[in-house]
């Protein structure tokens, strides 16, 4: 996955803890204590190689390597002009 930052969201991070097993209990509050306090431990707790389902981010300026960016930015060339949904 890329950096967007919804993909550390609290909602995220809670299907996550469901579907490995831990109560959720040990969760926090955003913006307040533990696991969904902050972004950064968003973060860590997904990216945790201890866990069953873990996330992995691409390299920052690495864009190229998420196929389905291609094929939108292919659509893009292709089929749209100007701003508009006018072909070409």
């Amino acid at each position: 996955m890329d950096h967007l930052n919804t993909h550390c969201g609290a909602p995220l991070v809670q299907i996550v803890v469901q579907r490995l097993g831990i109560g959720p209990g040990s969760l926090g509050k955003v913006k307040r204590r533990d696991i969904l306090k902050t972004m950064t431990s968003r973060r860590q707790f997904l990216s945790d190689p201890a866990h069953r389902i873990r996330f992995v981010s691409l390299p920052k300026h690495s864009s190229w390597l998420n196929q389905i960016e291609i094929v939108f930015a292919s659509i893009n060339r292709h089929m749209m002009c100007r701003g508009n949904n006018a072909p070409c």
